[in-house]
């Protein structure tokens, strides 16, 4: 789970995203282009007062975005 600030994209904000990793053996693997993000607000230009925002609002949404990543993995 991350939370970032995309400039690049429209909408500019904070986006948290979700990425399903694999641990075995003392190694760790993760599928590009897999998993989710969603927006969790807006923004013009980065702060660090939004991004603190944004982290206490990807804590609240993180758990629902999982569920919703795991459930992607099953059906593929």
């Amino acid at each position: 789970m991350e939370v970032t600030y995309s400039k690049d994209r429209l909408p500019r904000g904070y986006y948290l995203s979700v990425t399903p990793v694999t641990h075995k053996d003392n190694m760790v693997s993760m599928v590009l282009f897999t998993g989710s993000k969603k927006l969790l607000m807006q923004a013009n230009r980065y702060s660090a007062k939004q991004f603190e925002q944004a982290v206490e609002m990807g804590k609240a949404a993180a758990p629902e975005l999982i569920e919703f990543v795991l459930e992607q993995e099953k059906a593929a």
